[in-house]
């Protein structure tokens, strides 16, 4: 069925490593993208390169961006601004992600570059100017972020209807913004980022079908508003320990 100029499929619990790794209860939601028409869109395909589509100002001063793997400015704003947030992040809300600060705190530097340099994940933040330091070298303080990961693809099961288990999905994770700057459109301007950045890639790949995944633990309303006013929809739910639940919707 169509929602929103959104195309909704079923989608089986296989497709996704990142939610079959979960621990903890999550919401699954799933967009699929099956045209550019909504975004004036014609499918070419050009090299694709990872750039961003911002970044995008909003008002109070903050900017979202995606982190550059290629530029000095995107070495400095992961490693010296996102790695601090992301072991804060995992501090102050230890029961929304499926890692620990214990975990991450005892990293070296080389798996964080390796992180860095990973070519399926991609971090995008929220920027506002950061008052502590007021330098001309700062890059500002971090508020919001996530990480898309992808694209991937799985090859279909035997007698599985092969459109479906193909086409191309992504996984958003890692999301978290501050308490400070939370419902002040912050977290969907970075999505939106992300989304963006999902679209301009599977334009430029010529491919019209994708996917874009995300899990929210349970109870966590807040979260499952913003991916529901993004255009995603609930398509399952998995417990610890128990049976998953696959709810399924077909196309037009």
């Amino acid at each position: 069925m169509s929602h929103q100029g959104v195309r909704v499929e079923c989608i089986s619990t296989r497709l996704s490593p990142l939610f079959q790794s979960f621990r903890k209860p999550v919401c699954r939601y799933l967009c699929i993208f099956d045209s550019f028409d909504r975004y004036n869109m014609k499918p070419s395909v050009p090299e694709v390169k990872p750039s961003t589509v911002g970044p995008t100002e909003g008002e109070g001063g903050w900017t979202v961006e995606q982190i550059p793997k290629d530029t000095e400015h995107g070495r400095k704003l992961y490693h010296g601004v996102y790695r601090p947030f992301r072991l804060k992040m995992l501090k102050e809300a230890p029961n929304s992600f499926s890692s620990t600060l214990a975990r991450e705190t005892a990293f070296d530097e080389e798996v964080w570059e390796r992180r860095f340099e990973n070519p399926l994940a991609l971090t995008f933040v929220a920027l506002v100017p950061d008052q502590s330091h007021q330098s001309a070298m700062s890059v500002g303080k971090i508020v919001s972020a996530l990480t898309l990961r992808g694209p991937f693809h799985i090859p279909p099961h035997q007698g599985e209807d092969v459109n479906v288990s193909t086409d191309p999905y992504w996984e958003i994770n890692a999301v978290y913004t501050d308490l400070e700057y939370r419902r002040m459109g912050i977290a969907s301007a970075v999505l939106e980022e992300a989304v963006q950045h999902v679209i301009s890639v599977q334009q430029k790949m010529g491919l019209r079908r994708f996917s874009l995944k995300v899990g929210v633990m349970m109870g966590n309303e807040e979260a499952k508003a913003l991916y529901e006013k993004a255009g995603f929809v609930l398509v399952g739910k998995d417990s610890d320990g128990g049976d998953d639940l696959v709810r399924y919707f077909g196309g037009d």
